[in-house]
C-alpha cells in the first residue's frame, strides 16, 4: 500500500491514503532520494494517517510517497 505525504512537521508526517491503514503499522515515507526513512503509524483518520518518523526528516516533501506494511513496530 502507498500513500502521498500531505503534511510534514518536524518529526511528524501526516499521509493520505485510499487504504485501509492501521494504527502502529511499520511505514517507510520515501524521500526524493529514494531513501525510505522509518516510522510509525500513531493515528489514523479517516484516509489520513499520522506517523512517527524516527529518522532525520530533512529533504522529505508533500507530495512524497509512502510505503505501509502491515508489520507492527516491535
Amino acid at each position: 500500500m502507498s500513500a502521498k505525504i500531505i503534511s510534514i512537521f518536524g518529526n511528524m508526517v501526516t499521509a493520505e491514503s485510499d487504504h485501509d491503514v492501521m494504527q502502529n503499522a511499520v511505514g517507510y515515507c520515501v524521500r526524493g532520494d529514494g531513501a525510505r526513512l522509518l516510522s510509525e503509524v500513531i493515528r489514523v483518520r479517516g484516509k489520513h494517517a499520522d506517523l512517527q518518523v524516527f529518522e532525520e526528516t530533512r529533504g522529505l516533501k508533500v507530495g512524497d510517497h509512502v510505503e505501509f506494511t502491515e508489520e507492527m513496530l516491535s
